[in-house]
């Protein structure tokens, strides 16, 4: 995971898009369902020109489920922290969950979903 959070901070996507099978499944607001790793690369290229530009990640690593040989659910939650419209910190947080398989030894991401905390409601 640190070297996946290092990436992000460099808002290097190609690298990234590396830690994700080749048909890998990305879910995001951002980006709504994206599949595949050159489809991911380019969404984090087009975040990384936008609305993330700079920006820097903090990941809590949860827990991690085995979920058969080879292959294991893991979840936790993340906050990435860009500067808004207005030159201010604009805080993005919620929590994310990975379908992670074992290819020529190393994990990687077969499946992601980053899901946004809900807004406060309003008082």
């Amino acid at each position: 995971m640190a070297n996946w959070k290092a990436a992000f901070d460099k808002g290097d996507a190609k690298t990234l898009a590396g830690y994700y099978t080749e048909n890998a499944i990305r879910a995001s607001r951002e980006g709504g369902t994206v599949i595949g790793r050159a489809a991911i690369e380019k969404e984090f290229t087009a975040n990384f020109a936008g609305a993330w530009k700079g920006a820097k990640i903090a990941i809590t690593v949860g827990k991690a489920y085995p979920a058969g040989t080879g292959v294991a659910v893991s979840e936790g939650t993340w906050e990435v922290t860009a500067t808004g419209p207005d030159g201010k910190p604009m805080p993005l947080k919620g929590t994310y969950i990975n379908t992670l398989v074992k290819k020529s030894g190393a994990w990687v991401i077969a499946s992601n979903a980053a899901v946004p905390s809900a807004a406060a409601p309003a008082k």
